[in-house]
């Protein structure tokens, strides 16, 4: 016996077929029919493995609070609802380095402390989302330089590069990055095409001759050079680097004299003033305030074996010193620092920033020298 009408007889030629005059009945009929396997054991059972898999997704969302701890589950939620309410950044702006440059372990990486900077700089990596790109470039940015595996440091700042294509500044800190881990020639193709498209920004030319000076081509150095010197925007960290390399390719007079510009500039904008950022920013206020919490720090590690913190807190001092307009009291910090650190260029250049705001002019001109060899 068929259950449903065939074809023929839904449509059959006359309107007066037999099974259509039933409707009602014919679809009561097939349902009596269907209902002995709606209600078989293996339907039975199809039903109970539904309502069992949809009840563990709620009975999971109830007891989740029991398996996972509920110190962890807070500090998952503090770091999300912080990351929520960060202010958001232009992808191609300044403002993505900035961010990676204010973070805490870069902090550290200017406090003297890699070791401490590249655990800090893993845990942000882990602690952001994955597609976060100031900590995608700060950590990159730090593993490069300090981490055991400087490949995976290099990954970060490629992929950086990767995300924000158009940000000039991502492209400009992996270059740098490229260079001063005697990849050169990875880096001249960007950093061509940088100087180009913003012929008027002096850092793609700073580093461009830093490029022709590791590939022994001082003609082209010395040609970005002098294109930089024309710039009068030059900032007095900008200046310092263009001094220190012409100082290096040999022409120490025209290198001393931006030198010497530098080194009297507005003391808050002024290139040392990096040195110390790290606790003025921690610590708002006066310079004076800094430098007695700096000096608290010398007495505490005088005898202290970690030399790196303590050159770290010398080179603190002697900045505050000259932040503070007392050249004299930072240029005597300095002699004796040298005589434990007798080859370190911060030290070095501070000296001679000190000495030329002395007006010691000689013994500025050949500290500054000194430092240019260190550079």
């Amino acid at each position: 016996m068929k259950i449903f009408p065939s074809k023929s007889k839904q449509t059959g030629d006359s309107g007066n077929s037999g099974d259509m005059k039933h409707p009602v009945a014919n679809q009561h009929f097939g349902l009596k029919s269907i209902l002995p396997q709606l209600m078989s054991p293996a339907m039975g059972l199809a039903v109970l493995g539904i309502a069992a898999f949809i009840f563990s997704f709620y009975r999971a969302g109830q007891l989740s609070s029991l398996v996972i701890p509920k110190d962890e589950m807070k500090d998952a939620k503090e770091k999300l609802s912080a990351f929520r309410n960060r202010p958001k950044l232009d992808i191609n702006s300044q403002a993505i380095v900035d961010a990676a440059d204010s973070s805490e372990a870069t902090m550290l990486i200017i406090a003297g402390d890699h070791a401490s900077a590249v655990s800090q700089a893993i845990k942000d990596l882990t602690d952001n989302p994955p597609d976060y790109l100031p900590t995608i470039l700060e950590a990159g940015d730090i593993l490069s330089q300090y981490g055991d595996d400087k490949e995976l440091g290099f990954g970060l700042l490629e992929r950086a590069v990767a995300m924000a294509p158009n940000n000039q500044y991502v492209t400009l800190r992996y270059c740098q990055r490229l260079i001063s881990n005697e990849r050169a020639n990875e880096a001249e193709p960007n950093l061509t095409r940088l100087v180009a498209k913003y012929p008027q920004w002096p850092d793609p030319r700073i580093a461009l001759s830093k490029l022709h000076i590791a590939q022994n081509q001082v003609p082209k150095a010395l040609t970005e050079l002098i294109e930089v010197t024309n710039n009068k925007d030059l900032g007095s960290k900008q200046a310092e680097q263009v001094a220190l390399l012409l100082a290096q390719l040999g022409r120490v007079a025209d290198g001393f004299a931006i030198f010497q510009k530098a080194a009297k500039a507005e003391p808050t904008s002024s290139f040392y003033a990096v040195y110390c950022k790290d606790w003025v920013d921690k610590n708002p206020g006066s310079y004076e305030t800094v430098l007695a919490m700096v000096k608290s720090s010398l007495a505490e590690n005088k005898n202290s074996e970690n030399i790196t913190r303590q050159l770290s807190l010398e080179i603190k001092h002697a900045a505050l010193l000259l932040l503070l307009n007392r050249p004299g009291d930072a240029q005597a910090a300095l002699e004796q620092s040298i005589t434990h650190h007798p080859k370190n260029f911060d030290l070095t250049i501070l000296l001679a920033t000190a000495e030329a705001q002395l007006g010691q002019i000689d013994k500025a001109k050949a500290a500054f020298q000194t430092a240019a060899g260190y550079y």
